[in-house]
């Protein structure tokens, strides 16, 4: 009875999982086209404090996740940004 208890706990403790699960590389091309980032909204001309009616969130997530919408109010970007573009970190700058 005991070996099978000793038994079950390990099987139970393995079916719990890990709290960090990494992906693996035959995942990454597929991720990108799943998850969403920010995109431009509209044309964006450089030296534009930006805000958020200029921005939108879509697929690919090949920019600045949507988590972060917040924090880019307010930054400036660095280049022309064309309509439809992932916002990428190299394009903005917090302004001030």
């Amino acid at each position: 009875g005991f070996a099978q208890m000793v038994e079950n706990l390990r099987i139970a403790n393995i079916s719990k999982g890990i709290s960090f699960r990494d992906s693996i590389p035959a995942e990454s091309e597929g991720i990108k086209y799943a998850r969403r980032s920010i995109v431009s909204k509209v044309n964006i001309p450089k030296g534009t404090v930006i805000k958020s009616d200029m921005l939108c969130i879509k697929r690919p997530g090949t920019g600045i996740a949507p988590k972060f919408f917040n924090d880019i109010i307010g930054c400036m970007t660095l280049q022309d940004i064309e309509e439809d573009v992932p916002i990428d970190k190299n394009l903005i700058t917090k302004s001030k």
